[in-house]
């Protein structure tokens, strides 16, 4: 949220004390500046308030927090941008001063106000915004760069958070899974154990086997892919593929 001393609205209510005077902007920007925790209040989807205190910082005219994107505070800011930050003191101390600062927050870093993209025919463009604000914000915008080269013919809202309230599409059937013939799977692995394997340490089963050690960890690795490929059979409803082939090869046994 940005602010600058023309956006800054100073209220005296009429239970306030016929003398008093609107605090200058100066005097509450020092309040924000000096300020390490806030109060972020956003507004859920069913229209009820949220409140949560958060970190934020002042830099550039204007007040700056994160958020992650799954968090509530986020999720209520992309569908309803306006909220109001405060600070202040939990005390009665004489000079205290609580601020409120109201506005629609923004992310700078992530979207643009307008994203501009080229129409069904080729006369045309199609302008699109987050919020009505920025939507009349971005025309305006439009209408003094471009002039009368550009006509605004028609404008459509859309509700996100009506959209994700609709049912999800009908699960696509996926196909079934299809057995492979036992030739074409020992076929896939007929040069395995004469090809450098990394968790050998480079070293191929059939060199592996030679090696002190090497034996007990070819006879692991051939375990393990039979018991991923029993798994993976089983969760899809089809039978394991044979291995012993392999063992066979290597003149090795599971045993």
């Amino acid at each position: 949220m940005s602010a600058s001393p023309a956006d800054v609205t100073a209220e005296i209510h009429g239970f306030s004390h016929p003398d008093a005077a609107p605090t200058p902007w100066a005097a509450g920007l020092e309040e924000v500046v000096a300020a390490d925790t806030f109060w972020l209040s956003t507004v859920r989807s069913g229209g009820t308030p949220h409140v949560t205190p958060l970190i934020a910082v002042w830099h550039g005219d204007a007040i700056w927090f994160s958020t992650g994107a799954e968090e509530r505070k986020a999720r209520n800011l992309a569908a309803n941008p306006s909220c109001i930050l405060t600070t202040g003191r939990s005390d009665l101390a004489a000079g205290a001063l609580d601020v409120v600062l109201e506005g629609d927050a923004e992310q700078p870093f992530r979207r643009s106000k307008l994203a501009i993209n080229p129409g069904k025919t080729a006369d045309r463009v199609e302008v699109f915004a987050r919020t009505r604000r920025m939507a009349e914000q971005g025309k305006a915008w439009l209408q003094q760069v471009a002039g009368h080269a550009l006509v605004h013919r028609a404008r459509e809202l859309t509700d996100p958070v009506a959209a994700l309230r609709q049912p999800p599409p009908a699960a696509v059937a996926r196909p079934a899974p299809i057995q492979l013939p036992p030739e074409i799977h020992e076929e896939l692995y007929r040069h395995w154990a004469d090809q450098p394997v990394p968790a050998l340490g480079g070293l191929s089963p059939r060199q592996a086997i030679r090696t002190p050690g090497g034996r007990r960890e070819v006879v692991d690795l051939l375990k393990e892919h039979e018991l991923q490929d029993q798994h993976s059979a089983r969760e899809q409803g089809l039978e394991p593929a044979s291995w012993r082939f392999l063992w066979e090869q290597l003149g090795l046994s599971p045993k």
